[in-house]
């Protein structure tokens, strides 16, 4: 929170805020953050990546499918890239 009162656009502390709020149950707000990180840094990888897996554990499977795919046009060779693909499988 610190970061982001510095630099209120800083999308690091804001994904890594949205990260500890979804560990904390706080869902709506993680979604909240995720979704400014992805709108304002469109080329935030991890951001998209999180946002799907997000989504698709709330059912908007649509949305889900875009920030995944969002996720592998950014980084397509990532370890984390297969778990992506995986998902995308899962909600096709």
């Amino acid at each position: 929170q610190r970061a982001l009162d510095l630099d209120p656009d800083q999308p690091e502390a804001r994904f890594n805020l949205a990260n500890l709020l979804d560990q904390l149950g706080e869902t709506e707000l993680a979604l909240a953050e995720l979704l400014a990180v992805c709108s304002r840094h469109p080329a935030f990888a991890d951001a998209h990546y999180n946002l799907g897996l997000l989504l698709y554990r709330l059912g908007g499977l649509a949305q889900a499918r875009h920030h995944l795919g969002q996720y592998l046009a950014l980084d397509p060779a990532s370890e984390w890239s297969t778990r992506a693909r995986g998902l995308l499988a899962a909600v096709a």
